[in-house]
């Protein structure tokens, strides 16, 4: 029997890369029941585009910009509701390879009770992984690195993701409070509390844009935005993680670290980004998720 299956990309102002997205989710040999375009609220001409060109895909245009964490809420939403067996989620700066989807749903482990990852290729060097994946306490950073087909214990959410609905009615859906940077790893937590298993099946390959050095470089004062919530998000997910007075020395640890690493790659405005690392700090560790990214911006002036 043939799984009802629906393929959700997140998107905002991206049409450029969501082109290349679609163009390789449309060509997929197992072709998902159905795909969902859910829009951040762009206005680049994304949806003209989609509407014109591919009047079969569902869309989903928010009201505003919610981030990954956002769009990633209302994709698991709508699968959910709409009575899918399963969501295959990206973002639309993922390419997915001819027999991505296939790898994934007919492999054994792509059970009720799993989430199944691709393994992500970084798009610019497809030596690279885009994303550390760990292999027992082993960090693999290299495709040549990966010795096996199968992968336990370790997926890259919302990057080529295959999620059941049974998974989804255990763990629920993805924050939306979380926006951008951390999200990701929040699900995995949740994830591993319940109990979910999780698997990065190898052979079934995304490529999306690498990851590892965006601390280690010049970030503009007007996109030091992210910063905030990657560290609000992390120090918030740490204190939940760990809910005791450890997650307070942990989260303190982490934030200098952090800060430390931020800090010593920027050449301008370093009063303007510290004072934004201490309120993504004071943020985190109160669990305060409510600041809309308009309200993040307002801190930097």
């Amino acid at each position: 029997m043939k799984h009802k299956i629906l393929a959700t990309v997140v998107t905002y102002n991206r049409l450029h890369l969501l082109k290349n997205c679609l163009k390789a989710v449309r060509a997929q040999s197992y072709l998902p029941t159905d795909i969902l375009i859910v829009d951040n609220c762009s206005t680049d001409g994304t949806e003209k585009f989609v509407r014109e060109n591919y009047p079969e895909i569902l869309y989903l245009k928010l009201a505003e910009n919610t981030g990954s964490g956002g769009g990633q809420h209302n994709a698991f939403k709508f699968a959910y509701e709409n009575g899918y067996d399963y969501i295959w989620t990206m973002d639309d700066d993922g390419v997915p390879d001819e027999n991505c989807l296939e790898k994934l749903i007919m492999n054994d482990i792509a059970k009720e009770s799993a989430l199944v990852n691709s393994l992500v290729v970084d798009i610019e060097n497809p030596d690279k992984l885009a994303f550390g994946i760990y292999d027992g306490d082993l960090l693999i950073k290299t495709v040549y690195a990966v010795k096996t087909m199968t992968i336990k214990g370790w997926c890259s959410p919302f990057n080529s993701t295959l999620a059941h609905r049974n998974v989804m009615a255990r763990i629920g859906f993805p924050n939306k409070k979380l926006f951008i940077w951390g999200d990701e790893q929040e699900y995995l937590f949740r994830a591993k509390k319940h109990g979910i298993d999780l698997y990065i099946v190898a052979d079934s390959i995304i490529r999306h844009p690498g990851s590892f050095n965006r601390l280690n470089m010049e970030i503009p004062l007007e996109g030091f935005w992210k910063i905030y919530f990657l560290i609000r998000n992390m120090l918030s997910y740490q204190k939940n993680k760990y809910n005791c007075i450890t997650a307070y020395c942990v989260n303190f640890i982490c934030f200098i670290l952090y800060a430390y690493q931020i800090l010593n790659s920027q050449k301008d405005n370093r009063p303007e980004k510290a004072k934004i690392m201490l309120f993504a700090y004071f943020h985190g560790i109160t669990n305060n998720l409510d600041l809309t990214i308009d309200e993040v911006k307002r801190l930097l002036k």
